[in-house]
């Protein structure tokens, strides 16, 4: 063999092996391990609607919608679009291969690219799977009231679907549907009116609250201002009717107990981490809060502790109430702060 040769054939076995082919060692693998995907199904129901926006689907059978010409997507994911099938109701499933955030929204389009009906996902983490997912008015009036308003969660307005200011706004959509012949339903003047109304009357509860905890914490750990100040500050955020965890009125005994203890200890450190919300009624929510305590007491000081790290347990449920007088969230029941119930 000419030594040109022999070159050739020890340079394309470099080559070879190098880029990982061949049988020894298995070779590399740049992809790395595959994700579970994201998994939505659930129906759809389209309402009354002019066939102006169907393209005059209507299955001859009862006069109901026939979904073939319409769609369903996730927004911003390649991929996503897919075509519904049924009569009167369409249902569907979508996968989303890699979840960038917690949130997504659906979205059922005509033929001509025109959003009729939205549905948003909250909560999500990869390898999800979320079922009997309705997409409907409601969902889309939710839709375009976080539209109007991103404090808002699907939660917070989840739990006022039967208040009359989210009825009317559902009504004026449905109208849309029904007597319009263009346009994108949640532009239209009348459907707009209605959810600035729904919006201005309902508040925010997961936002304000965690906003509300976080000046709490700020109020009890802030060694600057003087020990009424950080009072006033803690107790703003309590109900004048606040109850203990028996049931028992202790707004007095709150504020007694915890000016005690901003005398008696260097707090570094009191949070309030909110883990879970549940509505118990369109101006009420339990919140799940993770309370972590840290104290130390001041030099020539008595009584308690010299000193807590202290996780609370069991999990405090503090329920929040809206105020109409106050126009905010207080505490009205649930916050742990009896000795007995924090060990300081």
């Amino acid at each position: 063999m000419k030594f040109s040769h022999l070159f050739l054939v020890f340079g394309l076995v470099a080559t070879l092996s190098s880029s990982g082919c061949g049988g020894g060692g298995g070779g590399g693998n740049p992809i790395g391990p595959p994700t579970t995907p994201v998994t939505i199904s659930g129906s759809v129901h389209l309402p009354e609607t002019n066939a102006a926006f169907t393209a005059a689907l209507r299955a001859t059978a009862a006069d109901q919608i026939d979904y073939a010409n319409l769609t369903i997507e996730v927004d911003g994911v390649d991929g996503t679009k897919t075509a519904l099938k049924g009569t009167g109701s369409a249902t569907f499933t979508l996968t989303v291969q890699t979840l960038t955030g917690t949130a997504l929204q659906l979205s059922v389009r005509n033929r001509a690219g025109t959003r009729l009906l939205a549905r948003r996902l909250e909560g999500l983490t990869q390898g999800a799977t979320r079922s009997s997912v309705t997409v409907d008015a409601t969902s889309t009036a939710i839709v375009g009231l976080i539209a109007a308003n991103a404090s808002f969660t699907v939660r917070d307005l989840e739990a006022q679907v039967g208040r009359p200011e989210f009825l009317t706004l559902v009504q004026a959509f449905l109208a849309f549907l029904k007597d319009q012949t263009t346009g994108s339903p949640l532009d239209h003047t009348t459907v707009q009116t209605a959810l600035q109304t729904a919006k201005s009357a309902f508040r925010p509860g997961e936002a304000e609250i965690t906003a509300a905890y976080l000046a709490m914490k700020t109020a009890l750990e802030n060694a600057n201002l003087t020990d009424e100040k950080r009072l006033n500050a803690f107790m703003d955020n309590i109900s004048p009717d606040f109850r203990d965890i028996a049931g028992t009125s202790s707004y007095d005994d709150l504020r007694t107990t915890t000016a005690s203890r901003l005398d008696r200890y260097t707090i570094n450190a009191y949070t309030f981490t909110p883990t879970g919300f549940s509505y118990k009624a369109t101006d009420t929510i339990e919140v799940t809060t993770d309370t972590y305590i840290d104290v130390t007491r001041k030099p020539g000081k008595t009584g308690g502790v010299s000193g807590a790290k202290i996780p609370v347990t069991p999990i405090p449920k503090i329920t929040w109430k809206w105020s109409t007088e106050q126009n905010r969230w207080l505490i009205l029941q649930g916050l742990p702060y009896k000795q007995s119930e924090i060990n300081i």
